[in-house]
């Protein structure tokens, strides 16, 4: 069974952007909130959409999913 320190993700902006330089991020909501809030890419792509997608953030179901490519390394 994989612990979930080894599931990471990688932010969809980024890789559209910077494609295989992307890197990835522990996929917890606390760590994937902090990048998209600092993410350039994200901003750029979404702009006042993204201060709603953030704001959202705690709430239980959110559309950050859609941002965010889920990974397993092993």
């Amino acid at each position: 069974m994989l612990q979930d320190k080894e599931h990471q993700c990688v932010c969809k902006d980024c890789i559209e952007v910077l494609k295989d330089k992307a890197k990835p991020i522990i996929n917890r909501k606390e760590r994937i909130h902090k990048h998209l809030a600092n993410c350039e890419h994200f901003w750029t792509k979404y702009g006042k959409e993204a201060e709603d997608i953030l704001g959202n953030c705690d709430v239980e179901e959110t559309s950050l999913a859609k941002h965010i490519c889920c990974q397993r390394h092993m």
